[in-house]
């Protein structure tokens, strides 16, 4: 299906072994290491297809989960799908879940200013209560964007920065887009 949740290799991670990728495997880890001062790092993965660039990415992030206290957001976009930003679609569907859980363990987070914006681009979002109730209590969108489509986009990924500056404050982020190259402009 089109609609299904970027899939993971099977098996537990530790049980799942790669042969012949421990470079690959090693730029990743060096590339989150370098995130640890505090800088955003943006990795591609490249190659042709059937090489095992998805197994090596779930197996990455796999072992970061392992590890310790890392949110790894897992997205995917589909070549088949229509609809718009469809590369982002699925990590903030993942980023939705995370943040009911945060909801139902430490009652919530910070939330940014634009929230409803970033949740009339994503519905998924107000299944979180505090967004939900966020966006019932202000109808910013109105107020600051007068329905402009460009405006209100502006202000929704700005609110996503924010909330990714708030999520990685306190612990390391990691997105993934599985097939990136089928997202829209």
């Amino acid at each position: 299906s089109d609609r299904a949740p970027a899939g993971r290799p099977s098996g537990r991670p530790e049980a799942t072994r790669l042969i012949g990728r421990e470079a690959q495997l090693l730029a990743l880890i060096d590339a989150f290491d370098a995130t640890r001062g505090g800088r955003a790092i943006a990795v591609r993965i490249s190659g042709l297809a059937g090489l095992g660039k998805s197994a090596v990415a779930h197996h990455f992030l796999d072992e970061l989960e392992r590890q310790g206290d890392v949110l790894a957001l897992r997205g995917r976009a589909y070549q088949r799908e229509s609809m718009p930003y469809k590369a982002v679609d699925g990590f903030v569907d993942a980023l939705s879940r995370h943040l009911m859980d945060v909801q139902a363990s430490e009652g919530g987070l910070r939330l940014p200013k634009e929230i409803a914006a970033l949740s009339h681009i994503f519905p998924v979002l107000r299944r979180v209560q505090s967004i939900d109730e966020a966006v019932q209590s202000i109808d910013r969108i109105s107020h600051t964007s007068d329905g402009d489509p460009q405006i209100i986009r502006q202000l929704a990924f700005g609110a996503l920065r924010e909330l990714f500056e708030t999520l990685a404050g306190r612990q390391p982020v990691v997105v993934f887009i599985d097939d990136a190259q089928w997202g829209d402009l």
